[in-house]
């Protein structure tokens, strides 16, 4: 999920929790990034968004409420001829057992491979339907815009060109598919957006500068356990989607290689809990400001009107550092 719209999530919970807008002071706890972000990521976007284009462009031209085949209609013709040829060599085999010895390595060979054939013709049936399946729910993400950019923009391509039909498909004796040369089973697997961490953290963010206290110490720690958790709940793939889809210009390797996921994961809670002591300071200047121009002769509080889940949690901090 790009960085407007998480800054868009955090207006909207502003607007109906009834504060101060947090979405622009949540921006500017992400602006040390935003820049640097958006000029590493634009080669990447690119590239993806040539794959989504041709996703796109496959759809438009398709006929409305057509349903797309089980067979791709490029690859009807050489489908039958790979049936049947499989349906002659069946026949030669079966004719075969008539004359032999249910009891001799010919006749057992032959059922074999009669055996194989079927095994093979239910294999391909099989693949096309998943293939079906993987294209249509690949078309309403491409829909409905929630590919994640944790997707490699080469996985975005590849994939865009088997579902357009623009890949060599090749069909092996054993009935499986291959996409110029790549078996099906190993093409790459696309990820969806997750929404529900950044909205979590987004209202965590909104609560802490709502709360207009300067985030130190033990509540500091507690700040960054209640990060923690959320970001560890997500799992490794909405730990990417979240890294990828903010859009903090991290590289590639450290997003998608597994054996980096401590690291992101690290990379992750140190971020998301420094913008939100961020957003809490600047919640805390500008409840200052308000405070000297409504009462110039007093000094400023070190707190301002804590709502009861704040309250709890600096309870929880009390009672750990008396």
């Amino acid at each position: 999920m790009a960085n407007a719209q998480l800054i868009q999530m955090a207006k909207e919970i502003g607007k109906s929790k009834g504060f101060v807008d947090v979405g622009a002071e949540f921006e500017a706890s992400f602006g040390k990034w935003v820049g640097k972000a958006e000029e590493a990521l634009k080669a990447r976007r690119d590239k993806r968004d040539e794959g989504i284009a041709k996703i796109t462009s496959y759809m438009e031209k398709m006929p409305s409420h057509a349903q797309l085949p089980k067979v791709p209609a490029y690859a009807q013709e050489q489908v039958g001829g790979w049936l049947k040829d499989q349906r002659a060599e069946y026949a030669v085999s079966a004719r075969a057992l008539k004359d032999l010895d249910p009891q001799s390595d010919e006749y057992l060979a032959n059922v074999n491979n009669m055996n194989r054939i079927t095994q093979s013709v239910s294999r391909l049936n099989d693949q096309f339907s998943t293939l079906l399946e993987d294209k249509t729910n690949y078309m309403d993400a491409v829909n409905e815009g929630v590919i994640s950019n944790a997707t490699k923009p080469e996985d975005v391509n590849e994939l865009a060109d088997v579902y357009t039909d623009a890949s060599k498909l090749s069909i092996g004796a054993d009935g499986q598919l291959s996409f110029n040369g790549k078996s099906f089973d190993d093409l790459p697997k696309w990820q969806a957006q997750n929404s529900e961490i950044p909205m979590a953290l987004t209202q965590l963010n909104a609560q802490y500068y709502k709360n207009a206290q300067v985030i130190d110490g033990p509540l500091a720690e507690n700040l960054k356990v209640q990060v923690e958790q959320i970001i560890k709940g997500a799992g490794r793939s909405g730990v990417m989607s979240l890294a990828a889809d903010s859009d903090l210009g991290l590289d590639e390797d450290l997003i998608t290689n597994p054996e980096r996921y401590d690291e992101l994961v690290k990379t992750m809670i140190t971020t998301w809990t420094e913008a939100i002591k961020g957003s809490a300071k600047i919640g805390k200047e500008q409840a200052d400001a308000e405070w000297k121009m409504k009462h110039p002769k007093k000094e400023t509080p070190s707190k301002y009107g804590l709502d009861k889940y704040f309250l709890e949690l600096m309870n929880n901090v009390d009672n750990k550092t008396n």
